[in-house]
């Protein structure tokens, strides 16, 4: 949009008449010489703030955000009107650990994933809200914050009802996935990423006894967010012996569910790339998820 000193220029000049005056023919140059300069430099400024505004944007607290259309953002990246932004991921097959104090090689056990996708972020309560109609979080009041208090069990009706808006196939990532992507790819790696822990995740020494809005530490090397802390992270299977999935039982004989990584109540030495929590996959304020989706 042409501010005035854009729009006086242009009328000047389309009101030069056709005439030999040496006066008038002073003022047009006068007119050609400084609106291009001047009023040319103002409307790229208006244009450039135009196009610097941003619509709904996110605060600090994670209380203001619109999910975004269906796209393609960058390579390797595509976003989805309700399932969020997911990571393309070439399967390959590496070391899986069995805790984050593994040193010596005999303790791990290869493992190979297929080709899949995997969120950016956990799953934020503003998802959940959009294709549940509520939310179960304990930390209300931040929409971009991660979804909580969700139980395995909760996370099925989920699943079918975001396939059932989007026409894909999203799911739990396995236990195997997890790690790989938490590893930027299966690398050695102690934390889910080459920082510090601190840098990459919410925990007990840096939360403030609360979950935060996604996506502000770190990402590790594949761009992905928040696998070291924020919300524990349920997956689908239970791989024991590393490549071996099982159903696993209590002795009540109900199944037991794992989660990986740690959360913002977890002590940083249980933070690690490796470490494992197995439960009844009930719900609890420190368990969320992320998305996966098979290729």
């Amino acid at each position: 949009m042409m501010n005035d000193s854009c729009k006086n220029g242009s009328a000047q000049i389309h009101g030069v008449q056709n005439t030999t005056s040496q006066k008038r023919l002073r003022n047009l140059l006068a007119i050609l010489l400084f609106t291009p300069i001047f009023g040319l430099v103002s409307c790229l400024s208006d244009e450039n703030e135009e196009l610097g505004k941003t619509e709904n944007p996110v605060s600090d607290t994670g209380t203001v955000s619109t999910i975004s259309t269906v796209k393609q953002t960058k390579s390797g990246v595509r976003s989805n009107a309700y399932a969020g932004k997911l990571v393309r991921i070439a399967g390959a097959c590496y070391k899986m650990r069995w805790d984050s104090a593994d040193v010596n090689e005999q303790d791990k056990s290869e493992v190979c994933v297929q080709d899949f996708e995997i969120g950016v972020y956990e799953v934020t309560q503003e998802q959940w809200q959009v294709v549940m109609g509520n939310n179960p979080s304990t930390f209300k009041g931040c929409n971009r914050c991660p979804v909580e208090n969700v139980a395995w069990t909760d996370i099925i009706p989920f699943l079918k009802k975001l396939n059932q808006m989007t026409g894909e196939t999203y799911r739990l990532p396995s236990e195997t996935e997890w790690e790989f992507a938490c590893r930027s790819g299966g690398k050695e790696q102690i934390n889910c990423g080459a920082f510090k822990l601190g840098e990459l995740g919410w925990f007990g020494g840096n939360s403030g006894e609360r979950t935060h809005v996604v996506g502000r530490k770190s990402p590790n090397e594949l761009g992905l967010y928040d696998f070291s802390g924020n919300v524990w992270e349920w997956v689908s299977e239970f791989d024991t012996g590393h490549g071996g999935n099982v159903r696993r039982l209590s002795k009540q004989g109900e199944v037991i569910r794992l989660s990986r990584g740690c959360s913002w109540t977890s002590d940083m030495k249980y933070c690690g790339s490796g470490d494992r929590r197995s439960s009844l996959g009930k719900a609890a304020v420190n368990v969320g998820f992320r998305l996966a989706r098979s290729l």
